[in-house]
């Protein structure tokens, strides 16, 4: 039971370590999001980086970023997800918070779209 608890620990550890290492070898304009969508079924985190204009929108399974884009008043990504049978647009705006993702088909067909909103807030560093 004790060696049980020490392998638990060290991978705690370990994964504690890794993920600092991770998170301290982004880009210094690096931005991590933790966003809910209103009806709190959805929560996910959203990657971007203004710097490479790089992003990662992790609301959709298997996505990919294909452009970001951002101004003073909103950060988009959009992106190709579901191993490319569907595109995404996911949008924050910078002031409140709020954001919109629209899915749409990958022609661009608007069938049987789906929209979702909800708020992104920048991701606290861990305070251990």
């Amino acid at each position: 039971k004790n060696l049980l608890k020490k392998l638990l620990g060290i991978m705690v550890l370990g994964l504690l370590f890794t993920v600092k290492a991770n998170s301290s070898s982004l880009p210094s304009d690096a931005i991590i999001l933790n966003c809910a969508s209103d009806d709190a079924t959805v929560a996910f985190e959203t990657l971007i980086i203004p710097s490479t204009k790089e992003g990662l929108y992790m609301g959709a399974y298997g996505s990919s970023v294909e452009e970001l884009k951002w101004n003073d008043s909103y950060y988009q990504i959009d992106g190709l997800f579901n191993e490319g049978i569907s595109r995404y647009s996911f949008k924050v705006n910078r002031s409140t918070g709020r954001f919109s993702a629209l899915w749409y088909g990958a022609n661009g067909s608007m069938d049987g779209s789906i929209t979702t909103t909800g708020y992104c807030a920048k991701k606290e560093e861990n305070k251990f």
